[in-house]
């Protein structure tokens, strides 16, 4: 088709019954609650409008109006959409922009707006002869919406085009992908066992003394009263399961994701694919669960198990065609960032393990126990990509670590469960317990302990203290302190000391109160050490009353910083006083509730501050300056208590209020504004007075800025 030729024709312009339908169509406003909140969305009853000509050539024209459009009296089409049967071809021209687009109908602008929805009978409007004319154009009978006829018809010549234009690139993929394999019998079994293994359920009603379980997809005998979403185990197969009321739980549907390392057709490469599996569980079905698998992501490995080519299942450059593409083109939507590279698809996944021995015997790997390592992961999801990596590169011995018996840091740092540890990195490290900068001794113990993660950080801790610890304490201080900041005060007492005087405190108990009063305590240390106390003296290190302690040490140490701070700013209090002055003899005012003080020093704007829980010590330096004028009212039977904080300006000779406040910035009170407003006119008073009085040697004058 020659575009050119295309617009010589005068497009089909909108009939009067459609613009009838769209002026009467005005839309309804609908209101979801969700979640946290709720959204609001317009719902018309139209969308689209089509009309269709054949032209010369044999060439269909179908014409899209809008409903926005026409409800404006616009009878222009808002897209003319070319068609051409015989040579597989179609264009799209954009009347608004006069640009040709290539994206197919179902690509094109044509909403009124993101939260514009349309009924399902809505979405086009045509005639039957209009449908009937684009039908039988394309072969499709007569049942087919202009729009779905127009659709298939694009998704053909994409499909075509596809074959043409991309073929060096679809041939390597599809080249890649014949030598993937079968997937093993039993691996259905293991989505459904180990995929969903966190997620299984038992269906109970109380007035039966049987159950269903996901797991075992049996029905199991029960005692007892059960209670719904409550923890506990399948007595016929043992799975942990969660206790769900029949009556309760409609349907519970849910995802995950699995994966499988397998080596490919021809004996030289290694595939890596992961699945998005669905289940559902409908109390209509007895709870049966019905899980579909949906392959998304494939990688290429080679001998090596580096990475060769990676791909992801989705539309192939937006021609409608569905395949695998290479990774990160399909626009699905869940990116990110991995191996200096934008990935699609790739998520942590449920690793299949059956195979991972015989699969990896001729590589690299063949000496880790990875198969056994994958079992102890369990059901939790693993980022298996970095295993390998990890692996391949030689970043741990895992192999070394694994044999000695350090089993739960191994799966800790497979699974990236915190990453507390700090590993070294050196090329010279021969052995193991370098790596994770540990003396053998240290090393012993964590293998005594099977540390995890966790444990073996709050080993390097010690270790650089040259703290030992007993495996009792150490299990103790893994299970209720982990590597808390309060770690860095055990070279000060011992540990035995420390821990019974923690469990005197409650420590081993509630996990929340373990946590606030660790950090309580942790606080006092910090503060005291900084006062200057020796700690290493255990009536300082262990008070009797540790709540009253802290408080003390902490209002001593603010008052230790105050005067710092405070010792900082001689210069500018000196100014400040000055100034004190001159608005005191301005503001010397009172009457039988309040009265106004003058702050002359950083620590009365501090300390009003810290009263008021307000900002006003940033307008220090302003004041000091002369910018601005602050005052604060006191109430006459509380006057070392803070009331109101006020801020003055001069303006052109004449005084005005910016600011009255009161705690946490609230409005004053009236009787404090009425107040104000006395004090203000009398120091108007005073400061006008002055400027006439010229004779005086030393007359006042309002404080302003320099």
């Amino acid at each position: 088709m020659r575009k050119k030729s295309l617009l010589n024709t005068r497009p089909l312009t909108a009939t009067a019954k459609m613009l009838k339908m769209a002026a009467e169509d005005q839309g309804e406003l609908k209101r979801v609650k969700v979640f946290g909140g709720s959204y609001s969305y317009m719902q018309y009853r139209t969308g689209c409008y089509f009309r269709a000509v054949c032209r010369e050539g044999n060439i269909l024209e179908v014409d899209m109006f809008t409903r926005a459009d026409l409800a404006k009296k616009d009878r222009e089409p808002r897209f003319r959409i070319f068609l051409d049967y015989e040579n597989k071809e179609d264009n799209t021209y954009d009347c608004v922009s006069g640009k040709w687009r290539k994206a197919k109908i179902d690509g094109l602008d044509w909403k009124e707006s993101q939260n514009a929805l349309y009924v399902p009978q809505g979405k086009s409007i045509q005639t039957d002869t209009v449908r009937r004319l684009v039908n039988t154009y394309f072969h499709t009978g007569l049942s087919d919406s202009v729009w779905k006829a127009v659709l298939d018809f694009q998704n053909v010549v994409r499909a075509d085009s596809l074959s043409k234009r991309h073929r060096i690139i679809t041939d390597r993929i599809d080249q890649d992908m014949d030598m993937v394999p079968e997937l093993p019998k039993n691996f259905d079994h293991f989505v459904h066992w180990k995929g969903f293994g966190d997620n299984h359920m038992l269906f109970f009603d109380n007035g039966s003394s049987k159950g269903y379980c996901t797991a075992c997809m049996r029905h199991v005998p029960l005692k007892g009263r059960q209670e719904h979403n409550v923890k506990g185990r399948c007595p016929q197969c043992g799975s942990s399961v969660t206790y769900k009321g029949w009556k309760r739980q409609k349907y519970a549907d849910g995802s995950t994701r699995v994966s499988i390392l397998q080596k490919c057709e021809d004996g030289v490469h290694y595939v890596y694919r992961q699945f998005e599996a669905g289940r559902k569980l409908h109390r209509e079905q007895g709870y049966v669960p019905e899980v579909k698998l949906y392959e998304e992501y494939r990688l290429i490995l080679d001998a090596r198990m580096r990475e060769h080519h990676e791909y992801e299942f989705g539309e192939f450059k937006n021609t409608g065609i569905h395949r695998w593409c290479e990774s990160g083109t399909t626009g699905r939507g869940r990116y990110g960032y991995y191996n200096g590279h934008w990935y699609g698809c790739y998520a942590k996944s449920v690793l299949y393990s059956a195979n991972l021995t015989r699969v990896l015997k001729d590589t690299g790997l063949k000496y880790i126990p990875v198969a056994e390592i994958v079992r102890a992961v369990g059901s939790r999801r693993l980022d298996v990509r970095g295993m390998l990596d990890n692996m391949v590169s030689g970043r741990l011995p895992y192999e070394a670590f694994w044999k000695m018996g350090l089993k739960r840091f191994v799966t800790d740092d497979l699974l990236d469960s915190g990453g507390l540890t700090k590993l070294r990195r050196d090329a010279e490290l021969r052995k193991p317990w370098e790596y994770i900068g540990l003396s053998k001794e240290y090393f012993n113990q964590a293998v005594r302990m099977d540390a995890g993660d966790r444990m073996v950080r709050i080993l390097q801790r010690f270790r650089d203290m040259e703290v030992r610890v007993t495996d009792e304490q150490l299990e103790w201080i893994d299970g209720y302190i982990g590597p808390h900041v309060l770690l860095e005060y055990f070279r000060y007492q011992t540990p035995h000391k420390i821990i019974r005087y923690l469990k005197k405190l409650g420590v081993g108990g509630d996990m929340e109160h373990a946590k606030s009063t660790m950090s309580l305590y942790a606080d006092y240390l910090d503060a005291a050490r900084k006062l200057g106390m020796d700690i290493g003296d255990a009536s300082v290190f262990f008070p009797q009353d540790m709540k009253r302690a802290h408080d003390e040490a902490a209002e001593q140490y603010t008052m230790m910083q105050e005067q710092e701070e405070a010792s900082k700013r001689k210069e500018s209090d000196a100014k400040l006083k000055k100034r004190a002055k001159l608005l005191k003899s301005l503001f010397d005012y009172g009457d039988e509730q309040m009265l106004i003080v003058i702050p002359d020093s950083w620590l009365a704007l501090k300390h009003e501050g810290n009263a008021q829980h307000n900002c006003v010590t940033q307008y220090y330096d302003r004041a000091v300056e002369g910018e601005t004028n602050i005052l604060f009212i006191r109430r006459k039977e509380e006057p070392g208590k803070a009331f109101c904080t006020v801020e003055v300006k001069e303006r052109s000779g004449r005084l005005l209020i910016i600011q009255n406040r009161i705690i946490y910035n609230g409005e004053a009170p009236k009787e404090a504004k009425d107040f104000m407003e006395k004090a203000l006119a009398r120091a108007q008073e005073k400061a006008d007075r002055s400027a006439r009085d010229r004779e005086r040697e030393n007359p006042v004058r309002i404080p302003v800025a320099m």
